[in-house]
């Protein structure tokens, strides 16, 4: 199954774990954005074979605030907020 996870610890200070399965080889593209919708971060974007996969997403320069985890490929569109505390 593909799916994006919520991320632990939520909120963070100063990274937090980003996790994602995909259940066949896709291309998977992973932004950060803030709840204004602009896109602040690229965590990661390229293909990953099937299986469970693990980011530690360190924000450089983020305000504390929440922000909006869009993971995509091409069949599947998901998010999960999470929380910057400083």
């Amino acid at each position: 199954t593909t799916r994006l996870c919520d991320n632990y610890p939520n909120p963070f200070n100063p990274s937090t774990q980003i996790q994602f399965s995909v259940d066949e080889e896709k291309h998977v593209r992973i932004d950060i954005y803030d709840l204004k919708g602009r896109k602040v971060d690229t965590v990661f974007e390229g293909v990953k074979g099937p299986g469970v996969h693990k980011f530690t997403y360190q924000p450089a320069g983020l305000a504390s605030g929440s922000y909006v985890i869009l993971m995509r490929t091409d069949s599947y569109r998901a998010t999960q907020r999470m929380t910057l505390v400083k």
